[in-house]
């Protein structure tokens, strides 16, 4: 990677509401432990979560929004099944009651994009607030548009990430739904070299869409893949977060003809949060660089590389010398 400059984005905090392993219900989390007691009460259960984890990455980062101005603040979650379950309650309730007995308070999460705004309502974030859906990658795909469009000066600061909730139990993946939230504060080297602030690492993140039928077959895959990442100077490690499926596969054989070694596929669950989960634990680890990959059944593929801080995690950021070029 280049060396890094003042303006360069970097993660300085890093927030996860994730369901312990021995969870046997929904009462490990309390959204009136983690967000207080008035306001929350009747958002989306993903709503509180990702509302904690943006509150967890400010504080990992040791800062808060208000630092910058309203109208640089920016906000992009990714979720597939975030509102699944109170549409569900909605549908019920019309059918069996009529319209008149829907909540005021939560018939506003008809749309799933509030679950995004709401994250920006709760900070003020005025630059923009994106909300993306793809299925299995859109917490990474939250994060490119988001990146992309603060790398264009659209805004300072950015929170992006991903959260979920069950399915309602009689959809056929509820059993292996995601559940709970992880979110990345991005903000300038500079600004974090400033404040003495400390950083994980960067990400850059690149998209591509293959055809489920792979139509022109795997070497058209391949090259699809190659332009928008290219081969590693040497081998570097992958976490291909997919379905199986005929893209993931494909994927998989694409990345390790193009030298990525060792390609480690790991399972996902219904919904985007297991893949913004993996860059999350590859920032904190921070054995090297290394690559998520996100890979859709339906033919979405998003490419994360991540530069970890290394030896140089926790320490202040180390501004190029070139910053001022």
């Amino acid at each position: 990677m280049d060396p890094l400059r003042d303006n360069d984005l970097v993660v300085s905090g890093i927030g996860a509401v994730l369901p312990p392993a021995e969870a046997a219900d929904e009462s490990w989390f309390d959204h009136r432990v983690e967000l207080g007691r008035r306001s929350y009460k009747y958002l989306p259960r993903s709503g509180q979560y990702v509302l904690a984890a943006a509150k967890r990455a400010l504080a990992d980062a040791g800062t808060t929004m208000a630092t910058v101005p309203e109208e640089r603040r920016a906000v992009a979650i990714g979720c597939n099944n975030a509102t699944a379950r109170i549409q569900d309650e909605f549908d019920r309730t019309v059918l069996e009651h009529g319209a008149d007995l829907l909540s005021p308070a939560s018939a506003a999460y008809f749309s799933v994009n509030l679950v995004a705004g709401r994250v920006a309502m709760e900070h003020a974030a005025r630059g923009f607030s994106l909300a993306l859906h793809s299925p299995t990658v859109a917490g990474l795909e939250a994060m490119q548009c988001g990146l992309r469009a603060v790398a264009r000066g659209r805004a300072d600061v950015l929170l992006a990430g991903a959260t979920e909730e069950p399915l309602p139990p009689a959809e056929p993946a509820a059993r292996r739904s995601a559940d709970g939230s992880v979110a990345l504060y991005f903000e300038r080297a500079g600004a974090v070299a400033d404040r003495g602030g400390r950083w994980y690492g960067r990400c850059t993140v690149r998209g591509c869409y293959l055809s489920p039928e792979l139509t022109g077959g795997t070497a058209r895959a391949g090259r699809i893949i190659a332009a928008s990442i290219p081969g590693p100077a040497e081998p570097l490690p992958v976490r291909l977060v997919a379905e199986a499926s005929p893209v993931a596969d494909a994927v998989a054989d694409c990345l390790a003809a193009l030298g990525y070694d060792p390609v480690l596929r790991l399972p996902t669950r219904a919904g985007c949060l297991d893949a913004v989960r993996a860059v999350a634990d590859a920032l904190r680890t921070g054995t090297g660089p290394c690559l998520v990959v996100g890979c859709a059944a339906e033919g979405n593929v998003t490419l994360t590389r991540i530069d970890a801080g290394g030896a140089e995690r926790g320490r202040a950021v180390p501004v190029s010398a070139e910053a001022a070029s």
